[in-house]
């Protein structure tokens, strides 16, 4: 939570914050040059992305939470690759009656590379903040 007598630090390093993204209604923990596995997206292999549902922004020292999302903040990433997950056995049994049912299922997936977390924070917006009275 941001102290108002403290002015907001931002890390100097790219390496140290983090988002929370929403991709196709689930919720994935990204940092800088990370790989993530999601489901299927109508996009090609190698094509550029920016992800701007992002519902939340932090580094060690300093966190942004949106609501619902965080309007300053954008999330770059890349396509890698398109491929399936293990099968998944599905076995259905009926005790002594004899029925046995094996099926299996394999999701198609897609694996991105995070590239760049952008957050930008103005001086007044960081004067607005107020500190958390519990």
């Amino acid at each position: 939570v941001h102290d108002p007598s403290k002015p907001v630090t931002y890390p100097q390093d790219p390496s140290g914050i983090f988002a929370v993204i929403k991709i196709s209604g689930k919720q994935y923990k990204v940092t800088n040059d990370a790989s993530v596995m999601i489901e299927k997206l109508p996009f090609d292999v190698g094509q550029k992305l920016v992800i701007d549902q992002v519902l939340m922004v932090g580094t060690k020292e300093y966190t942004s939470i949106g609501r619902p999302f965080v309007e300053t903040a954008k999330v770059y990433a890349s396509i890698e690759e398109e491929s399936r997950t293990e099968k998944a056995i599905i076995f259905k049994k009926r005790r002594r009656k004899g029925y046995q049912k094996n099926q299996g299922h394999r999701q198609t997936v897609m694996s991105i590379r995070i590239e760049n977390i952008v957050h930008e924070i103005g001086e007044e917006q960081a004067n607005n903040y107020q500190p958390l009275k519990v």
